[in-house]
């Protein structure tokens, strides 16, 4: 988590300095922090099942995955 952590924040910071200039390294870091909590870069945050949970659990969780992605990039799930 903190590699994750870390590669957010060396992607996130200069353009938060070039956003915000007249803040803080430590504001700036806070920032980072709380939107590092809610991002999908956050392994925390992955989708997650136990390694015995039924197909029906394991099917659902994929939908929602593959529903949010297509809400994301635009793209319809187009299923023959």
């Amino acid at each position: 988590m903190k590699l994750a952590f870390r590669e957010f924040e060396e992607a996130r910071l200069p353009e938060l300095r070039k956003e915000f200039p007249k803040m803080r390294y430590k504001q700036h870091l806070k920032m980072i922090r709380d939107e590092f909590e809610k991002s999908d870069v956050n392994p925390m945050n992955k989708p997650h099942m136990s390694y015995n949970a039924p197909d029906e659990r394991k099917v659902k969780v994929l939908e929602k995955k593959l529903e949010k992605l297509s809400l994301e990039t635009g793209c319809e799930n187009h299923q023959e």
